[in-house]
């Protein structure tokens, strides 16, 4: 996060108004974030040297929704779930569709919204239910539908942008994922490119599954 050819820290010049780092200690699930540019933040850098885990959500937040605040700032967390989301969805309507277990919405921001409406639909049907969930979200006004969701076992990575949505430089809300050469292993994916490694984009409208023996699969949501 901190190192490298283009290191993550690096993209909080664009993306400014807060920063998240969600990992999983002991099975279970932690966040440390803050309203804050990441590449000014000491807390950023004690965390990323300091929290181990096998697996990291990262979020560096450019706002569309809700004020610079702790609650607004991403990763969320719910139980053993961590999620950050890139783009915009309908929070009213999605709101409307929140049983009442799926309604501690600590923020403002139409993010928490989706990953609540995810988590309902994803725990009464698995990944179908994952899929109609998304369908559902796609039918309302959107600029991109783009998360990285986790029980700490499997990693689910979706992508989907809005044709005509406006973005402040190109592939602003693309997914690319890539399996990492180390001699720990595993599977990186991020909305940037961190360095040369060999990179592949999710396809549009795919859901890229990661088993916890990182097995990759990519699933249509047509």
């Amino acid at each position: 996060m901190l190192d490298g050819k283009r290191p993550f820290v690096g993209w909080s010049n664009v993306h400014r108004h807060g920063w998240g780092i969600g990992w999983y200690e002991k099975g279970i699930a932690r966040v440390e974030k803050e309203p804050a540019p990441a590449m000014e933040s000491q807390k950023f850098v004690e965390t990323a040297r300091s929290a181990q885990s096998h697996l990291f959500v990262c979020h560096l937040r450019k706002a569309t929704q809700g004020e610079y605040t702790y609650n607004n700032s991403q990763p969320f967390i719910s139980g053993k779930w961590i999620f950050a989301h890139n783009g915009t969805v309908d929070r009213e309507y999605l709101k409307t569709q929140l049983a009442t277990s799926q309604r501690s919405i600590e923020g403002e921001t139409d993010s928490e919204v989706y990953f609540h409406w995810l988590l309902q639909n994803l725990e009464s049907g698995g990944v179908y239910g994952l899929k109609r969930g998304i369908v559902e979200a796609r039918k309302r006004k959107f600029t991109a539908l783009n998360f990285l969701l986790s029980d700490g076992q499997t990693v689910y990575a979706y992508w989907e942008k809005e044709q005509s949505a406006k973005a402040p430089y190109p592939d602003y809300y693309q997914l690319y994922y890539t399996e990492l050469t180390d001699q720990n292993g595993g599977v990186a994916v991020c909305s940037e490119r961190l360095d040369d490694s060999a990179w592949q984009a999710i396809p549009h409208r795919s859901l890229l599954v990661v088993s916890e023996k990182l097995k990759t699969q990519t699933v249509s949501v047509g």
